[in-house]
């Protein structure tokens, strides 16, 4: 009979651990609101960081994932841990996770502007994984403009063109009042 107790007493115990382990995990996922590319530049990078309390290691029953997507097109993942640890990409030549969960945006272009999410998924073995994700938009510019940030100008965004529009008024309106 109490070989019986202490089995059930280690069973309980075991349950209770594996309980605990599962229904605390939470992810915290970071990147900045907005990104600034230049057209032509060699590169963008869309920052993401996250936190994972209690704290979780890759393990070969444990896996972290980092996915980078834009709508519901993967442009990048970052596997560790597991029984298969990989990175992969939908263009190896434009996307690539660096700093274990950033995006760097190679060659960038136009038609890279837009919203892009990380979403971070821990996946204990037999467990159900658990992710959070937050966006990040990318603002992409011509480097030959001059852009103040819209928040700090009342929204309000000059370049050259504008200041040089603007030159040429107040030296028009100077001009007429002169005379």
């Amino acid at each position: 009979m109490t070989s019986v107790k202490s089995l059930a007493g280690y069973l309980l115990g075991v349950c209770l651990i594996v309980c605990v382990h599962c229904a605390n995990i939470t992810i915290d996922v970071s990147t900045t609101e907005r990104s600034q590319g230049y057209l032509g530049a060699d590169f963008a990078l869309l920052y993401c960081g996250y936190t994972i309390t209690p704290e979780q290691q890759p393990t070969s029953t444990t896996s972290i994932s980092v996915d980078w997507k834009r709508g519901i097109s993967l442009m990048a993942r970052v596997v560790k841990g597991g029984l298969s640890p990989i990175s992969e990409s939908s263009n190896t030549n434009k996307y690539n996770i660096i700093n274990d969960s950033s995006l760097k945006i190679s060659n960038v272009e136009d038609s890279d502007e837009g919203t892009y999410t990380c979403l971070v998924t821990v996946s204990p073995q037999g467990e159900e994984p658990i992710s959070s994700s937050s966006d990040t938009l990318l603002i992409v510019g011509d480097p030959d403009m001059t852009t103040v940030d819209p928040d700090s100008v009342g929204g309000a965004v000059y370049d050259r063109v504008t200041k040089y529009l603007l030159f040429i008024a107040l030296a028009t309106l100077f001009f007429i009042t002169a005379q």
